[in-house]
């Protein structure tokens, strides 16, 4: 039997019931509490836990917030001068009359086609001209008449779209002899005020300037989900990859987007040095580039691990679950190469593999590539690379084949320079656009705003991008040696030197594949002046 002290009369008195049952609530209430406490305290380490392995299992180190960070706006930016601009009564004389050129052009040559009053677009560097065509006319006929429409309309150069996609109408494009500047501040901040402000989390958007029509065109890197951009020295290529950059950097927090920036040149990516945003200093050794995408091919991988574990399929899915565990984003990661041609030439075939994988299959993960080249040829934008990067944009380039290189059609060649591109969204046909233009003192303004609010804090996994020795690396999943095999096989010759031409790969790297396919039973050991045996 239980007792009770009777504080009055120090008494020891027995519990009854009542006391009893009381005794038990406060005890099981308390237990609750205890539970309670204790259930919370194990949510937050395995909540810690989780943020750690993310941090120390391969993904992107994530930056400190900085609670005080303040994206830039086009506030730190001047106004830019537009200079002298025509009238739209002045615009629609010159139209006219350059209308009535075309269509005596058409009569003069008996082609039942004309360009209505009105049908023709006053763009910032293009005049565009819509011509209707009569029942049975070949269309063919009028793209025969391009030197006659450059000589009446004294134009240095000529587009014709025979007919324009999705519309009634045979396109003719001169260059405007008046041409306007399409300046970034204007343009970016036309772009920002179309759209709503969370939706930076769900899609990566920058403008890319203005179609013909004058209408300012955005793009989306995540729908993309990666963009190739080619054009020869002095065409608009780098200006636009700052256009871009720019955008991002006045639209994301360093914890929200990273950048690994690659710069093989040594002074277009000068101004970015030292950003917060950046996974690692800019990359100019095109070695240590092939080894930071490897290493980016495993942050990819990890990604995809951790979005199993989560039960989810994408990045945006991922971040709303983490948000909701009041856990931090995970961000998106942009990767530029500036000038792919330098990484082909030193490590082609491995830069080509890495590439590939990253474009197949990293959107979903969160990651997005723009590749840039003036080197438009076969041998660095190779068949692989251009099958998984379906969005391209071309600025003018010096033949019709360079064009196919990069479109996989002709018009590139016809293009004005100075920013004057043809954009390939995936699943559209090209559209022409003018770039806009940013300067390196608009550039400067916004990055030295940045550098001065937060430092960069650099991913360990990347401090060290020198080579491993292949002999020592390679296994027998390796795409590389994989397609060694495949090639020695099917030619039956197995030597390090025809290995380098195929895989256009470096003298050692070759040799250290021919090692390890000995090692592995592929190939047999050398036998003098004789070719080695392929099994």
């Amino acid at each position: 039997m239980e007792f009770n002290l009777n504080n009055n009369n120090n008494v020891v008195s027995p519990l009854n019931e009542d006391d009893e049952k009381f005794e038990t609530q406060v005890f099981d209430s308390q237990s609750s509490q205890d539970e309670i406490r204790r259930s919370k305290k194990q949510e937050k380490l395995e909540r810690k836990e989780r943020e750690n392995t993310l941090l120390l299992a391969g993904a992107i180190k994530n930056v400190t917030p900085n609670k005080r960070y303040k994206i830039p706006s086009t506030k730190l930016l001047p106004n830019p001068d537009q200079g002298r601009v025509l009238s739209s009564e002045q615009i629609l004389e010159k139209m006219s009359l350059l209308k009535n050129d075309i269509n005596s052009i058409l009569e003069t040559f008996k082609i039942n086609a004309w360009v209505e009053e009105g049908n023709f677009n006053y763009g910032p560097t293009v005049l565009s001209f819509n011509v209707s065509v009569g029942v049975g006319v070949k269309v063919s006929r009028i793209l025969k008449l391009a030197d006659n429409f450059k000589l009446r309309l004294k134009a240095t150069t000529i587009r014709i779209q025979a007919p324009i996609p999705g519309k009634p109408y045979v396109g003719i494009e001169i260059p405007n002899p008046n041409p306007e500047t399409v300046f970034f501040k204007p343009i970016f901040d036309t772009s920002m005020s179309k759209r709503n402000p969370e939706s930076k989390f769900h899609s990566i958007d920058v403008p890319l300037g203005k179609d013909i029509y004058g209408n300012v065109k955005d793009f989306s890197l995540t729908k993309s989900p990666h963009l190739l951009v080619a054009g020869t020295t002095g065409s608009g290529k780098s200006v636009l990859i700052n256009v871009i950059l720019t955008s991002i950097l006045m639209n994301y927090k360093p914890e929200e987007l990273r950048l690994l920036l690659i710069d093989p040149k040594m002074v277009e990516f000068v101004p970015y040095s030292n950003l917060p945003h950046l996974i690692t200093p800019v990359i100019h050794d095109p070695k240590k580039s092939k080894v930071a995408l490897d290493k980016l091919v495993e942050k990819m991988e990890q990604r995809f691990k951790e979005m199993a574990e989560y039960g989810v399929r994408n990045i945006e899915s991922w971040n709303e679950l983490r948000k909701s565990e009041g856990l931090p984003i995970v961000p998106y990661v942009v990767v530029i190469i500036d000038e792919l041609a330098d990484l082909m030439i030193v490590s082609g075939k491995e830069v080509e593999i890495s590439i590939a994988r990253i474009t197949q299959k990293a959107r979903a993960a969160g990651i997005h590539m723009i590749v840039a080249t003036q080197r438009p040829s076969t041998d660095v934008i190779t068949g692989l690379i251009k099958s998984n990067i379906p969005t391209r944009i071309a600025f003018a380039v010096s033949s019709s084949i360079d064009s196919r290189t990069i479109l996989d059609g002709s018009g590139a060649e016809a293009l004005l320079g100075r920013g004057d591109m043809l954009v390939s969204l995936q699943g559209m046909a090209p559209f022409r656009a003018q770039s806009p233009y940013v300067s390196d003192m608009e550039i400067n303004l916004i990055t030295r705003n940045i550098k001065q609010q937060q430092s960069p804090e650099f991913d360990p996994d990347f401090d060290v991008l020198e080579e491993i020795d292949v002999s020592e690396s390679l296994g027998l999943d390796d795409p590389l040696l994989q397609e060694a095999i495949q090639i020695i096989r099917e030619s039956g010759k197995a030597s390090t030197s025809y290995l380098q031409r195929r895989l256009r790969i470096g003298y050692n790297k070759a040799a250290d594949i021919i090692d390890a396919l000995e090692d592995a039973g592929y190939v047999g050991p050398p036998n003098g002046s004789k070719p080695r045996e392929v099994y």
